[in-house]
């Protein structure tokens, strides 16, 4: 299922800073999952569900073995019983799976919000306002067919390893209000559990290995705690391929163009970004972004935000509307 057959808009709300440059470039900053304000982010679903997926997997495994009498019991007590058997196993290579994705991904993601209600739709997430402060942030909201058209034109002409929109899952939320991330969910994991049965089985993964790899990855990059389940994020996961892996792509064929990481500074410190849909400099073609819509976050000079945010609209060439959420939420 796709996202926008869910969720037909989206939210990203970003500052003053974030907004001019995305109005101005036409383009989107994915950060590296490393420089998230929460990197935990990206070790989660490998903490948290891959041990789970691993010793389920395993088992179902020994028990299919035992059934077949390819496995004696006597033999699976020699190595201190079957929980003992399934539990080292999994950590073995659970431990490899880890290490291969996060040593082979540079993860960048891109955050979006999908409105649960009409009001979210209108007035943004009092949440999200709040962590801008008195900053006040602002919303842009964009069309989510249309972006994944861009998406899908992305990837045509720039080399990723992975390339998607994904409804972020959290783990122990009910798998019906998580409509678009339980069907993902669904099938990474069935490519994940039948690398886990092979590496088990000492087989070949052959063909099957990059299916599951890109399956690793997705996940890792789309699981969240059950915490921040408010925040009904949806995500571009964007994963170019090293550049060693690259020039062994050039001699199979691929054509493709590698998207090279920019850097900007926050706090000091150099942020490695991509700015996902931007053209060359002297490109005639100019891709406009599937905006519909700025909401100015709650501030007491938020009209003023308005008529500002509208000029920069308009001499970039966006005809949109500006709102003002009504949220009554000023900030410290």
């Amino acid at each position: 299922m796709k996202v926008s057959e869910v969720y037909p808009e989206l939210l990203h709300y970003t500052t003053a800073a974030g907004l001019t440059g995305i109005v101005s470039s036409d383009s989107l900053w994915a950060t590296h999952g490393a420089f998230l304000n929460d990197a935990e982010e990206m070790t989660h679903f490998f903490d948290e569900r891959l041990p789970c997926i691993a010793e389920e997997e395993i088992h179902r495994l020994v028990s299919e073995l035992e059934q077949d009498g390819k496995l004696k019991k006597d033999a699976i007590e020699k190595y201190g019983g079957s929980p003992k058997v399934v539990s080292d196993e999994a950590r073995v290579h659970v431990g490899t799976l880890r290490k291969v994705t996060l040593n082979f991904n540079d993860p960048y993601i891109f955050s979006l919000s999908a409105p649960q209600d009409n009001y979210a739709r209108k007035s943004g997430l009092l949440s999200q306002w709040r962590g801008y402060g008195s900053d006040g942030g602002y919303a842009i909201v964009l069309d989510t067919r249309e972006l994944e058209l861009l998406l899908t034109s992305e990837d045509r002409q720039h080399y990723y390893n992975v390339l998607l929109l994904r409804e972020v899952f959290y783990h122990g939320i009910d798998l019906a209000l998580q409509p678009s991330a339980a069907d993902d969910v669904k099938k990474d994991e069935k490519l994940v559990c039948q690398a886990i049965r092979s590496l088990s089985l000492n087989q070949n993964i052959g063909d099957a290995a990059n299916d599951a790899y890109n399956a690793i990855s997705a996940l890792s990059c789309s699981y969240k705690h059950r915490g921040f389940w408010e925040e009904k994020e949806i995500r571009i996961v964007a994963i170019p391929p090293k550049k060693a892996f690259e020039q062994e792509a050039r001699k199979l064929g691929e054509a493709r163009i590698r998207r090279e990481a920019k850097a900007f500074i926050k706090n000091g410190v150099s942020i490695p970004y991509l700015d996902l849909f931007s053209r060359a400099a002297d490109s005639t073609n100019r891709t406009r972004l599937p905006i519909k819509q700025v909401i100015i976050g709650p501030h007491k000079d938020r009209e003023k935000r308005k008529q500002a945010v509208e000029m920069l609209l308009d001499s970039n060439g966006y005809d949109v509307p500006v709102t003002c959420s009504d949220i009554p939420y000023i900030g410290r």
